[in-house]
């Protein structure tokens, strides 16, 4: 259950609020990696639809182009917080560090020995509040992993630049920039929420036959 509180300052409700946004984001691009590797085995394994067809690259199209979009706007850092992203937000705590504090953390958690063991294992044991080089070092991570997917949505996917993209990113390489994305927001997300997302894949009312629909045949006019 995420804990607001009247007596946390105005910039950590800020927070609180911008990594609630941010989780619809990550759930959603989690959702459609999901997806993904889930439907591709079940095309890749049929030779009868191992062959070359418009619709095979509209999906692969679609999917590409989503993911790599949606991963941009975490990855890059707006100073003019005009923009929400996990980057963006990171990039702001690093400014105010000493807002999120164990003082703070105890105010969002019902149980405080709860709250120093969260702090003492996210942040550090004896450590009043995180340091502008831990947030800096998660954010030089989510670059590290992103680079490459940012530079190719900036030259390629939100614009079509002159500049051809430094390298192209192979899809284990945008996958792996999720996962590192992933482990960033929970981090976040338990130390301004006090949220554990033991999934973040999104689960739906009879998600369980989802695949069921490729067990009937489309064109009913055949």
């Amino acid at each position: 259950q995420k804990i607001m509180n009247k007596k946390l300052s105005q910039k950590f409700v800020k927070w609180q609020k911008l990594i609630e946004r941010i989780s619809y984001e990550v759930f959603s691009l989690n959702e459609l990696r999901y997806v993904n590797l889930t439907v591709s085995p079940i095309i890749n394994q049929n030779p009868k639809l191992k062959i070359k067809n418009r619709y095979w690259n509209f999906l692969f199209d679609c999917y590409a182009t989503t993911i790599v979009i949606n991963l941009r706007r975490q990855l890059k850092v707006d100073k003019k917080m005009e923009s929400i992203g996990l980057a963006t937000l990171l990039n702001d705590i690093s400014n105010f560090p000493h807002e999120l504090s164990r003082k703070v953390l105890k105010k969002v958690y019902h149980c405080e020995k709860r709250a120093e063991r969260v702090f003492d294992n996210y942040v550090g044991i004896n450590k009043d509040h995180i340091t502008v080089e831990q947030v800096k070092n998660d954010i030089d991570k989510l670059d590290k992993a992103g680079y490459k997917v940012e530079d190719f949505a900036d030259k390629r996917i939100a614009h079509i630049d002159n500049r051809k993209p430094k390298v192209i990113p192979t899809f284990n390489e945008v996958h792996n920039c999720i996962d590192e994305m992933n482990k960033i927001f929970k981090k976040y997300r338990i130390l301004l929420q006090g949220v554990v997302d033991v999934s973040l894949i999104p689960m739906h009312q009879n998600d369980a036959n989802w695949l069921d629909i490729f067990k009937i045949p489309w064109n009913s006019n055949v």
